[in-house]
Parts: C-alpha cells; sequence; structure tokens
C-alpha cells in the first residue's frame, strides 16, 4: 500500500494584504542571467534585483527572499523571480498556486542589524542592514511580476505598495 503525499496547507485566497518592512537593491551579476524562452531582459542579462521583507501583519506573517531579473514580455514588464525563500508553507502554495512563484521553504535568523538565511541545502544569504525606519515621506509604488504556472502559462500580476526611502 503505498503512502499518499501530504495536503498543502491551505492558503488565502487573493488578494493578500500584508504589511512590512522591505529591503531592495539592484546588483549586477558576474555572469549573464539566463531568463525562460519568451522573456527578454529590461536592464541588460547581468542586472539582478534582490528583495528581502518582513511582512509583520496582514493575510500572512513572513519572512521573503526574492532574487529576480527585470524582463519584459511583449508590452508588459516586471520582475521575474529566480528564487524565492520564505519561512511560511502557506506562502508557498499560494505563491505557486495563485501567482506561480517559485516559492520554497527557509529559515530566517534575524539580529539586531541583519537575517541569515538557510534552506535545506545550506546558507542562501547573510545581510546586513540599517534597522531604522526611513524619514522621508512615503511614496506609492506599482510593482509589476511575472510568473508561470507549472503547465507553463504565464501569468502577470501588478501590487501596489507604500515605501519610504532610506539610507544605502
Amino acid at each position: 500500500m503505498s503512502a499518499e503525499p501530504p495536503e498543502p496547507p491551505p492558503y488565502p485566497p487573493a488578494p493578500w494584504r500584508l504589511r512590512g518592512t522591505l529591503w531592495a537593491g539592484l546588483f549586477r551579476a558576474e555572469a549573464p542571467v539566463v531568463l525562460p524562452a519568451g522573456l527578454r531582459h529590461l536592464l541588460g542579462s547581468r542586472w539582478l534585483v534582490v528583495l528581502l521583507v518582513r511582512y509583520l501583519d496582514g493575510t500572512l506573517i513572513y519572512d521573503e527572499l526574492v532574487v529576480g531579473s527585470p524582463a519584459r514580455r511583449g508590452v508588459r514588464i516586471g520582475l521575474f523571480a529566480h528564487r524565492i525563500w520564505v519561512n511560511n508553507a502557506a506562502s508557498v502554495h499560494g505563491g505557486r498556486g495563485i501567482w506561480g512563484l517559485p516559492k520554497e521553504m527557509a529559515t530566517f535568523a534575524w539580529c539586531e542589524n541583519g537575517v541569515q538565511v538557510r534552506d535545506d541545502a545550506g546558507p542562501v544569504a547573510d545581510f546586513a542592514m540599517d534597522p531604522h525606519r526611513g524619514r522621508l515621506p512615503p511614496f506609492w509604488l506599482f510593482a509589476p511580476f511575472l510568473g508561470r504556472r507549472r503547465h507553463g502559462a504565464w501569468l502577470y500580476t501588478v501590487a501596489s505598495l507604500s515605501a519610504r526611502r532610506c539610507r544605502p
């Protein structure tokens, strides 16, 4: 008798309303980054966006690390996520099921001025950052992203967020 695979945890329906702190950076990779067929690089093949987020209130509470490329598919532009690590199973399954995002589990060990992220294979990233909130007034921006379901269908989603600029 074969064992049934465990049921994925339930996840809330879209839209998810989340509130937290986000750190973002644009980095140049040592080698060109390959995109899936159908996508084109927006800034060049070596540019990567790294997002680190602590969602502290809202639909779900979790931490998230995203590594992606600014890309376009036809006339639509957005961030294509190569890898996303989170510490909440409902976020993994909701991200995959709703938006076609490649979320996987990780642990986030926070200290006063940084965080270490690890997955089952070992260390993923170690960040040091300014823990202070930005003092400038908040501004609204749109965050489009491109996801892909397992069967290959592309998804395009635009999130909106309020942000404050902080010291680099």
